[in-house]
């Protein structure tokens, strides 16, 4: 648990740091709402469990994507969120009859921060109204998944417990930046490994590490192109995703723990005022 708070402690002190940062910068606020899924995998490829619903969240951001000549160019962003979603999946006791766990369904919650930085070089113009980027960062996440108590459809209460992710990324994207008629917008699109990943269950007094694997992401923006733009609004539309391969087993007790496969999908829209 003292993990845990030191990681918040961190990401916290970026976020203030941040903010402070853009003010000078002229960066502003913005509000996120997303739709998020989950999902684990046993190893013969069955899923174990899912989870889909919305969250919400709210941070700063910044960017020079709207600069008109070839140069260095970034990105920076520090958000926290908040979400309950829903949860279909199965016990980790088993069912002697079938061998797999019995199923439940629950809510999950989930609070959470993202950090990250970006920067790159901008090549100048291609058609006329074309500029393409050339950019590379990092990414921190810090979020807690809460698993409330529930029941079996037998009636069995099964009790819930709480897990703690922390992700370091590394990312690398291409990004186009082009007119729409009175307005402008910006694509971003890349890649991204997540290389190092720590989570701290509840259940048990161990610290897992699931395995990265190559994940993607994608976002446009568009600023000044509708009506109620006008004021510096941008608003942004993103998908992201993170993959993972299933981490080592650990030995807790004389039983052994691992954390199976697993992926995140998120989709979502973002309005910021810069």
């Amino acid at each position: 648990m003292r993990k845990e708070i030191q990681g918040f402690l961190i990401i916290l002190g970026l976020l203030a740091a941040g903010q402070v940062w853009s003010a000078d910068q002229g960066e502003g606020p913005v509000v996120r709402v997303d739709y998020f899924g989950w999902e684990e995998f046993d190893a013969d490829g069955s899923r174990l469990l899912h989870e889909l619903g919305p969250r919400i969240g709210v941070g700063v951001e910044g960017d020079d994507f709207l600069r008109a000549l070839p140069g260095f160019v970034y990105r920076f962003s520090g958000l926290g969120y908040v979400g309950s979603v829903d949860y279909s999946g199965q016990t980790q006791e088993k069912d002697p009859a079938t061998g797999k766990g019995f199923p439940i369904s629950l809510t999950t919650d989930y609070l959470g921060l993202n950090m990250e930085a970006m920067g790159g070089q901008r090549y100048g113009y291609m058609m006329e109204s074309y500029q393409m980027d050339l950019l590379f960062g990092a990414s921190m996440d810090l979020w807690i998944r809460n698993l409330r108590d529930t029941h079996t459809a037998a009636g069995k209460s099964v009790a819930g417990y709480r897990e703690t992710y922390l992700v370091w990324t590394a990312k690398a994207a291409m990004g186009l930046s082009h007119q729409i008629g009175r307005g402008s917008g910006y694509l971003l699109a890349g890649v991204k490994y997540p290389f190092y990943a720590s989570e701290w269950p509840t259940f048990a007094d161990i610290e897992l590490h699931p395995k990265g694997r190559l994940s993607t992401f994608l976002r446009w923006t568009v600023t000044d192109l509708l009506p109620f733009q006008r004021t510096g609004i941008g608003v942004s539309l993103f998908y992201d995703s993170f993959r993972f391969a299933a981490s080592d087993a650990e030995s807790v007790g004389g039983k052994f723990w691992l954390q199976p496969k697993s992926s995140m999908d998120v989709v979502g829209i973002e309005i910021a005022i810069q």
